[in-house]
C-alpha cells in the first residue's frame, strides 16, 4: 500500500467524495446488503458532495489521501457530535488509516466539549464503532428509492474514561 496522509478536508475535495462513497458501498457494504440495497444506496453518492459543500463550515472533516492525490477515505463530525459520513476505499478500510481518522475525530469532539458521539452505522461499520466504545441504540430501517436498508443508531458517551481496546 502506498503512503497515505490524513489531513483536514478542504472544499476542493468535494468532487472526489462521491467515488469514495460509491466504491465503499459497492465493494465493502455489498458483503452485507443485497444488490438492490447496494444500488439504491450507491445512487445517493452525490449527496455526500452536496452536503460536504453546503455544510462545509459547519463540520470538522478529514480525508485520507494517497501519494497520487486520490482521496481514499472521508470522515466528518457535525456540530453536536454526530458522525454523518465515514467511508473508505477497500485498501484502507480496517487499517490504521481509518482507526487514526476516527481518533482525530474523537479528539476534535473532546476539544469541542462534545459529551456524546452518535452515528448511523451500516452493518459493515457497526463492529468498527463497537470496538471504539459505541453501543447500539436501535436497529432501524431506512427507505431509499422504495428499498429498505437497515442500519444501527449508535452512541458513545465521551464523559467517561475510555480504556484502550484490542483491535
Amino acid at each position: 500500500m502506498s503512503e497515505t496522509t490524513i489531513r483536514r478536508a478542504v472544499l476542493s475535495d468535494g468532487p472526489s467524495l462521491p467515488a469514495v462513497f460509491e466504491t465503499a458501498i459497492r465493494k465493502i457494504a455489498s458483503r452485507f446488503y443485497n444488490p438492490d440495497q447496494v444500488n439504491a444506496w450507491a445512487a445517493r453518492s452525490h449527496r455526500l458532495q452536496h452536503v460536504f459543500e453546503t455544510d462545509f463550515n459547519a463540520r470538522a472533516a478529514w480525508v485520507a489521501e494517497g501519494e497520487d492525490g486520490e482521496i481514499k477515505a472521508y470522515i466528518d463530525l457535525e456540530g453536536g457530535g454526530h458522525i454523518d459520513f465515514f467511508y473508505a476505499l477497500p485498501e484502507v478500510s480496517r487499517t490504521t488509516v481509518t482507526a487514526d481518522m476516527y481518533e482525530l475525530l474523537e479528539a476534535e469532539a473532546r476539544v469541542q466539549n462534545v459529551k456524546t458521539l452518535s452515528t448511523e452505522a451500516s452493518e459493515a461499520a457497526k463492529r468498527f464503532f463497537e470496538k471504539r466504545g459505541f453501543f447500539i441504540v436501535a436497529r432501524q430501517d431506512v427507505i431509499i428509492n422504495d428499498i429498505s436498508i437497515h442500519n444501527y443508531r449508535m452512541r458513545k458517551d465521551l464523559t467517561t474514561i475510555d480504556f484502550p481496546r484490542d483491535t
